[in-house]
C-alpha cells in the first residue's frame, strides 16, 4: 500500500475498499473496508517508485538466477 502525498498524519481517519479480481480483472466477492491512519507525515518516508524497466530487470536477474520464470 502506498501513502499518497495528500495524506497526512494526524487524527484523520482514511476509508479504503480492497475488491478481489480475477484473471481477466473482473471484481468478484464483497469489497473489504479498511480504515487507515497515518501515524508519521508520509513525505518523510517516501521512496521513488521503481520503473516498469527497474522491475523487468529485477524479473530477469531472478530468472536468471532460477527464482522462476519471467512471467
Amino acid at each position: 500500500m502506498t501513502i499518497l502525498d495528500h495524506m497526512v498524519g494526524g487524527d484523520k481517519v482514511y476509508e479504503i475498499f480492497l475488491t478481489f479480481r480475477g484473471p481477466k480483472g473482473a471484481p468478484f466477492g464483497q469489497q473489504i473496508p479498511i480504515k487507515i491512519r497515518v501515524g508519521v507525515q508520509a513525505t518523510q518516508f517516501t521512496k521513488p517508485m521503481p520503473t516498469e524497466a527497474d522491475v523487468y530487470k529485477l524479473a530477469i536477474k531472478f530468472h536468471e538466477q532460477g527464482f522462476g520464470n519471467i512471467e
